[in-house]
């Protein structure tokens, strides 16, 4: 119980949705077998190991290409974040916060005043990623590429391990468990 809680949590810390666009307050929500009290439960680990199941079922059996664009934000977000704390400033001057400020006009209402990147468009993203020194981009390009050949062997492992004899498939859970979780620490991208 306490694996599919856990891999939910880390679900939710990458802001997964499902292919409707709802996270996991708002899928629950939605689940009309469920109990009033469990539709408005937000701790994953209140909730039974079938609507834990159900939940990254419905975020996993995502199209390839939302995948794929999830996976970009999440790369584009930890390194817009990245670059904030290292102070890396575009050709103007300006660190992310100076040119949200510069481009507010620009932007939808909704996001304007907002730093998180998490909250911004992909295109918002890419456009401050464009504003960087040709040596920041070529990096997070670099980065990117890394990213997918590690999703792609992880992956591969975890279909390995899945089909393996219940005893490994359980040790193997474990060890998938803990590597997502650094795989989503917010330092994750500058360190590996």
């Amino acid at each position: 119980h306490e694996q599919l809680a856990s891999r939910v949590r880390e679900l939710l810390r990458r802001g997964a949705q499902d292919a409707d666009g709802r996270g996991w307050k708002e899928w629950v929500a939605a689940q009309a077998d469920l109990p009033e009290a469990k539709q408005n439960q937000r701790n994953p680990s209140r909730h039974d190991d079938k609507t834990l199941q159900a939940f990254i079922d419905a975020v996993e059996q995502k199209s390839p290409e939302m995948r794929r664009e999830e996976a970009e934000k999440e790369d584009l977000v930890a390194f817009v974040k990245a670059s904030a704390r290292r102070g890396v400033r575009n050709d103007k001057g300006q660190a992310w916060e100076d040119w949200l400020k510069a481009e507010c006009k620009r932007l939808p209402r909704n996001v304007q005043g907002l730093n998180d990147p998490m909250r911004h468009a992909t295109e918002t993203l890419h456009a401050f990623l464009q504003t960087l020194p040709a040596s920041e981009a070529a990096a997070f390009k670099n980065r990117m590429r890394r990213r997918r050949h590690a999703e792609r062997a992880l992956n591969d492992l975890r279909q390995l391990y899945t089909a393996a004899q219940k005893p490994i498939a359980a040790e193997a859970a474990c060890l998938f468990s803990l590597v997502e979780r650094t795989r989503a620490h917010r330092r994750f991208l500058e360190s590996y």
